[in-house]
């Protein structure tokens, strides 16, 4: 697992992805990271980009496609396409985002 903090220079590597939607005010959100970290770890073939709502402006304009209502959100990607996506901290639910897949 590769663990990414993206910035708007960047560009996604969406072969094999979790975007994890976040922001700095959330609360829910950063007790939720370590678990993510934790869940993935052993997961060599995926990233995982933590993006922050806050600068979704800056972003380009692909980011801003996932339509993202409330936070955290994960969207599994894989080979570019969106797969899988869950709002919400149930761990259970994280993790099932790349099963079957």
């Amino acid at each position: 697992m590769k663990y990414i903090i993206y910035n708007e220079d960047e560009e996604l590597d969406l072969s094999n992805s979790i975007l994890f939607f976040s922001a700095g005010f959330c609360s829910p959100c950063k007790k939720i990271e370590p678990v993510v970290k934790k869940i993935f770890e052993d997961n060599d073939d995926i990233k995982i980009y933590k993006i922050n709502i806050e600068n979704m402006d800056d972003y380009p304009e692909e980011i801003n496609d996932y339509d993202v209502k409330s936070i955290p959100y994960f969207v599994y990607v894989k080979n570019n396409e969106k797969k899988k996506t869950y709002q919400g901290t149930n761990c259970l639910n994280i993790e099932n985002l790349i099963e079957n897949e």
